[in-house]
């Protein structure tokens, strides 16, 4: 007797590839009504059982742990009202802004008493440089949160930038090699810090944010440079060799950072060594590509088409913005066909039975869907992103969701997040989505919105 088919890691949609959904005939007003009642309802259920000053992730199965941290703790609170201080902002609610930066700077606070504590423990040992797992991400957030506040010619907002710059100074210790490269706990999380600083700070801090891009980028060289190899080269763990692909853990990821940081320093600009380098590994990079747009998780792996990963930290959904940015750079338009390429597989294959959630769920796909309207203005891929967004929040994904056994999807409780609160896992995730889509107009420019892909996108 043949065996049943493997469950698809996706849930099939109506729309063909060739088609253009409306975004469910939705005006700007109506999908905007949609995302502000989400936020309202999720973020009720979200302050009922994680408020900003609880200090505790819940995991799935009711237990709860102390975390500080970005990607699953109450770090990621923070972020989370960060943005709906920004989509305030933006919808000139005052009053509502306040309240949100407000609670920001609560979680904020108890994730910086919860560090304090761990330090005291660390024994020596240096915790991890990135934004999702380290101080420095808990430093950024209070950099970026702290010069929106009156607080003598943004006093505190500096001492944040001060502490984040002071890492750099690690990478030339001796145990510096044990630092890992990739974005999730490593240097290139690192980089993120420090170019999304220099984006938001202002011009006064570029020079100190320089030095220390200058320092990470050298050491980033120093472990990816491979005397057999014109390319890059990285490994995570580095003790173990694993030649991850993604955004997350390997090389797509780092490489990203690597053109962000071109696109800003002129000494990288005139490295012709730095520049070829780069520009061998996205072609590297592109070879890996699958016939139906996707990314193996390992370089060696092969990958099925029904059953790929096919999410933000594995997969299609992270390679777009580097393929987007290296079209940027490089002006090879190889490189922009492969992002659209990638960008049709998401949408077919994009929304998710795992989840909503944005390291691996479909609220991260429409994150990679939207980079594409923004780099070309076709106007399919703003509504595809915002049908993805749609789907999130309705019963019959929900129940799909619910259905998808967990011996598959890896998770703790069926059809729940291991931590359902968290911003990377769970609903704090869903909620900066929601904000990041909305309060824009139908005449805002595609270059314009302001939406990118939490730690990653620039």
């Amino acid at each position: 007797m043949a065996g049943l088919a493997p469950l698809k890691r996706f849930i099939d949609h109506p729309f063909d590839i060739s088609e253009i959904p409306l975004s469910a005939n939705l005006s700007s007003d109506k999908f905007e009504k949609v995302l502000t009642d989400l936020i309202s309802a999720k973020l009720t259920e979200q302050e009922k059982a994680s408020p900003p000053d609880s200090g505790k992730v819940i995991e799935s199965r009711g237990r709860h742990f102390s975390d500080p941290f970005i990607y699953l703790g109450t770090g990621g609170t923070a972020y989370m009202y960060y943005r709906l201080y920004n989509f305030a902002t933006r919808m000139q609610q005052k009053d509502q802004a306040q309240v949100y930066l407000g609670k920001a700077v609560q979680a904020l606070q108890v994730s910086f008493s919860m560090l304090k504590d761990m330090e005291e423990q660390l024994d020596g040992d240096r915790p991890a440089p990135s934004f999702f797992f380290g101080p420095t991400g808990l430093y950024t957030l209070g950099a970026l949160i702290y010069s929106h506040i009156d607080d003598q010619e943004g006093r505190k907002s500096q001492e944040m930038l001060n502490k984040v710059l002071a890492y750099a100074e690690h990478f030339n210790d001796e145990d510096s090699e044990k630092i890992e490269d990739e974005i999730l706990y490593g240097s290139a999380g690192y980089l993120y810090c420090l170019l999304l600083l220099r984006k938001n700070l202002g011009v006064r801090h570029h020079e100190d944010i320089d030095h220390a891009l200058g320092i990470t980028i050298e050491t980033l060289m120093i472990s990816g440079v491979q005397e057999k190899n014109d390319f890059l080269e990285y490994y995570f763990p580095k003790k173990r060799k694993t030649p991850y692909m993604g955004a997350a853990h390997g090389l797509i990821g780092i490489i990203y950072m690597m053109i962000k940081a071109l696109q800003v320093s002129h000494s990288l600009q005139t490295d012709k060594d730095f520049v070829a380098l780069v520009r061998n590994t996205v072609t590297l990079i592109l070879s890996k590509q699958t016939g139906f747009g996707s990314f193996p998780f390992k370089s060696s792996a092969d990958v099925d088409e029904d059953n790929e990963p096919n999410h933000w930290c594995h997969g299609a959904p992270g390679a777009i913005p580097l393929l987007i940015e290296a079209y940027l750079t490089f002006k090879n338009q190889e490189y922009l066909d492969a992002a659209l390429k990638s960008g049709k597989n998401v949408w077919r294959n994009g929304l998710l039975r795992k989840g909503c959630g944005l390291c691996h769920g479909t609220c991260g796909n429409a994150y990679a869907l939207m980079s594409l309207y923004k780099a070309t203005g076709d106007i399919v891929w703003k509504q595809r992103a915002q049908m993805f967004i749609l789907w999130s929040g309705e019963k019959q994904v929900q129940d799909e969701i619910a259905q998808y056994p967990k011996v598959i999807s890896g998770l703790k409780i069926q059809g729940t997040p291991d931590t359902p609160f968290s911003l990377m896992e769970g609903q704090a995730g869903h909620i900066t989505a929601y904000a990041d889509f909305a309060g824009w107009t139908e005449l805002t420019p595609a270059k314009d919105l302001q939406i990118f892909f939490p730690g990653y996108e620039l």
